[in-house]
């Protein structure tokens, strides 16, 4: 695509801060974005720390403080603005903001924007449905993934800067790793507890949930069941995402237990060739895993630690060329550069 044919991208998202915990990822898109458009125009709900191309212009719409929704309101409009007044090409991207869709989407519909809305939690309510109504085109990564009905949808695998856990794969090949690690939010939707069920009493594996605690009555239930079978558990609170990539190569395996969403660690983890564990029928694919089961004429065990026991029993050797593989197809099904250009194809071409 030459930078003559290249669109103009206004992109809504929920935060531009590389020291974020949670979306620092965030970044990688922007940054993928600004390769695939003439000039990216971000709109956020909170800024704090980054470095970015350009021509990609980052505006807070809120931030803290008590006048923030004001300002959300003053900003949203804003956008409107800028957006009649840019000419040439131009395109709409929703990055997991379904309320932006809302407004200012409702006004930029009626001056015939093109826009998109990615998507990809088990939270659903009216405002998600409202947005699907406004919206183009939805995306999200797998099957599921996007938790109501829309005829609009395109499934994309997950964006992932994927060169970066590729790299400490391959940097700490020969680390020695082992345990159990599982990183994001301390909720139930995470299925931790399940887990920590398959786990036989008394079993030594060292496991690690890592994350922002959003429920401390899940925890302590967790945390109690661990001490009463008498398992080597630790819950730990966040690392800054720059950290994850190279503490990924310490683990032998990496616990999803998302029922039906991908989650993006998953990927990460995968890349950083960490062996998948999860009945997820959408982390299995898009992970590679269930090419590696089907390598072994296998069906996935559906009990999780017969997962762990059956990759103990393999020899080293295997063991290495599965981890490579399992990081070459996670980083080739799931690369950010390939999903935010087929974004800007489908939404070009509405």
């Amino acid at each position: 695509m030459s930078s003559e044919t290249k669109p103009t991208l206004f992109l809504f998202n929920l935060e531009v801060d590389s020291q974020s915990s949670v979306l620092a990822a965030g970044l990688d898109w922007i940054v993928a974005f600004s390769d695939h458009c003439k000039k990216v125009f971000v709109f956020s709900t909170h800024v704090g720390d980054y470095k970015l191309p350009s021509n990609v212009t980052v505006i807070e719409l809120s931030g803290s403080g008590f006048l923030r929704k004001l300002r959300w309101f003053t900003n949203n409009t804003r956008a409107i603005f800028v957006y009649l007044n840019t000419k040439g090409e131009k395109i709409v991207f929703h990055h997991m903001s379904q309320y932006t869709v809302i407004f200012p989407g409702i006004f930029l519909k009626i001056f015939r924007a093109r826009q998109g809305l990615w998507y990809a939690h088990a939270a659903k309510g009216i405002t998600l449905y409202l947005a699907e109504r406004i919206s183009n085109k939805t995306f999200t990564s797998a099957t599921g993934a996007f938790p109501i009905v829309s005829k609009k949808l395109t499934l994309l695998g997950q964006g992932v800067e994927t060169s970066k856990f590729r790299a400490a794969f391959q940097k700490n090949i020969d680390n020695k790793r082992d345990g159990i690690f599982s990183l994001g939010r301390i909720n139930s939707v995470k299925n931790l507890e399940k887990l920590v069920e398959s786990i036989p009493a008394k079993h030594e594996i060292r496991t690690e949930f890592m994350g922002r605690c959003e429920d401390e009555l899940y925890r302590a239930a967790i945390e109690k069941l661990a001490k009463e079978k008498g398992l080597n558990l630790v819950i730990n609170g966040v690392k800054a995402y720059s950290e994850i990539p190279m503490y990924l190569t310490k683990w032998t395996y990496y616990y999803c237990g998302t029922n039906t969403a991908v989650d993006k660690s998953a990927i990460e983890a995968a890349a950083s060739g960490c062996i998948i564990i999860s009945t997820n029928e959408n982390v299995l694919n898009l992970t590679g895993m269930n090419d590696i089961y089907n390598d072994f004429n296998l069906r996935v065990p559906k009990n999780l630690f017969d997962q762990i026991d059956f990759f103990d029993k393999l020899a080293n050797k295997e063991i290495s060329l599965i981890r490579n593989k399992i990081s070459e197809l996670s980083c080739k099904r799931n690369n950010v550069v390939n999903t935010t250009y087929k974004i800007v194809d489908v939404l070009c071409a509405t």
